[in-house]
């Protein structure tokens, strides 16, 4: 399992930016549709 959180930057297609830990430290990359998507969360204010 691999755990990404979306970043406000976004690619020049407008598709956003993920940071995670796919390798140390975590980084910001455009990696959205690199892998398949399990669910999605969200943390209310």
């Amino acid at each position: 399992m691999h755990i990404a959180i979306i970043s406000d930057k976004r690619n020049k297609d407008g598709k956003p930016f993920i940071i995670h830990h796919g390798s140390d430290p975590a980084m910001e990359e455009d990696h959205l549709m690199a892998g398949k998507i399990a669910g999605h969360y969200r943390w209310k204010k």
